[in-house]
């Protein structure tokens, strides 16, 4: 008897100490069972007082009722020892935890409070999200691509029904290409550059940025917050390629591209140019040229198409 006893204690401590979590309100995950879990999440950067706040996903924790304990008792997350692994994609880059309010700079260190659930199945947000420090001098920017990890959330379960503590561990992929840049330093003081060609003729355009008589001028803005910055800076173009010259911009008309054009040489989609800072300030005038697709006369109407500038450094 004392044996059977026996037994039904340890079942009882074994699923006790079982709590739930689930990610943008997909299936619940036993993080007992399973310490790990992967956050699969579309980035987005929010930037909010000196910092980009990677708060693109909503983690919820409970402990359901039934499984052992109380409606008294309680389960607490909080953080480790070191609660931040950033990923090889921030490497670089001052990030932390912001945990409800409080903004942890990485080493994030132990004992602060991450989530309290109770024995009654009541759901609790994990108010926490990675970030990363903005700087107000020209930096490195950030490149994500779907699937890279942003980082790894380490958290300590522990409870009032003196079970024992573990961790558990939130793993943080991005499901979407994503760039930003964490410097404070601006184009154009961060404006969107409209680009109007106007009418066109489409006799009048060529396949090569260089010989297309249609082209417009853009003088680009480069400012940093601070006095006395003297650097080299590039610049980078991020945008779809065209599906007839992967050295242009692709448009919303399938025979037309546009070409940006810097001291003559074109500079292709995801590629960069280099420039310069003098005392915090800079400027280069750049050409758009409009081109269609060889030997194709592109039909009449409205076209669109985007991009994006980005400062960095060597």
């Amino acid at each position: 008897m004392k044996c059977l006893v026996g037994v039904l204690l340890l079942l009882l401590a074994n699923t006790a100490s079982a709590i739930y979590c689930r990610v943008d309100g997909g299936p619940w995950q036993n993080m007992t069972d399973n310490r790990y879990m992967d956050v699969n999440v579309f980035v987005r950067a929010s930037p909010v007082n000196g910092r980009i706040e990677l708060d693109g996903y909503r983690i919820e924790c409970k402990y359901p009722p039934g499984v052992g304990g109380g409606p008294n008792d309680r389960f607490y997350l909080w953080t480790s020892d070191n609660s931040l692994t950033p990923g090889g994609v921030l490497f670089g880059h001052q990030t932390g935890l912001r945990i409800g309010g409080n903004h942890l700079d990485y080493p994030v260190g132990p004992n602060m409070t991450v989530a309290q659930m109770t024995g009654d199945g009541g759901i609790k947000v994990l108010d926490t999200y990675m970030y990363v420090n903005t700087t107000r001098v020209p930096g490195k920017y950030v490149d994500i691509k779907a699937g890279n990890r942003l980082g790894i959330m380490w958290f300590r379960l522990d409870n009032t029904l003196q079970l024992p503590s573990h961790l558990v561990s939130f793993w943080i992929y991005a499901i979407n290409d994503f760039y930003f840049q964490p410097s404070t330093c601006t184009i154009n003081d961060n404006a969107p550059i409209d680009v109007d060609f106007g009418p066109v003729d489409a006799l009048n355009l060529d396949a090569s940025p260089g010989a297309t008589s249609v082209k417009r001028v853009v003088s680009l803005r480069y400012s940093c917050p601070d006095f006395g910055i003297n650097t080299p800076i590039t610049i980078t173009l991020k945008g779809a390629r065209s599906s007839f010259w992967s050295s242009v911009l692709a448009t919303s008309n399938d025979d037309l591209g546009v070409g940006l054009l810097r001291n003559g040489s074109v500079v292709p989609p995801e590629s960069l140019y280099t420039s310069n800072i003098y005392n915090s300030a800079g400027v280069d005038d750049v050409i758009f040229a409009l081109v269609r697709r060889s030997g194709s006369l592109p039909a009449a109407g409205p076209f669109s198409g985007s991009a994006t500038l980005i400062m960095g450094l060597p």
